[in-house]
């Protein structure tokens, strides 16, 4: 049976400089609070508290206003031009 230790319980930050809380699985990995997503390294759990957990899409598309979550999404939607495509139509 896998136990689970919750850290970062009375609002500590952590090295990344985070305020929410996660937990750790008996083989190392951690995992959020919110949705039980588990990561192998903290800094894959930080980007998903910032970026995908419960929060809306920030970056968007000026030609199409297509909303995503990671930057990089972005620029390779507009790099792969299918936005142009859309608006030629």
């Amino acid at each position: 049976m896998k136990t689970e230790r919750i850290y970062n319980k009375h609002n500590v930050p952590t090295p990344l400089g985070d305020t929410k809380d996660y937990y750790e699985t008996e083989d190392g990995r951690y995992g959020c609070l919110k949705c039980k997503a588990t990561y192998k390294h903290k800094r894959a759990l930080w980007r998903h508290s910032r970026y995908e957990c419960g929060v809306q899409r920030q970056f968007e598309c000026t030609n199409c206003l297509k909303k995503f979550k990671h930057r990089c999404h972005l620029k390779a939607h507009v790099t792969s031009k299918c936005c142009y495509r859309r608006n030629m139509l």
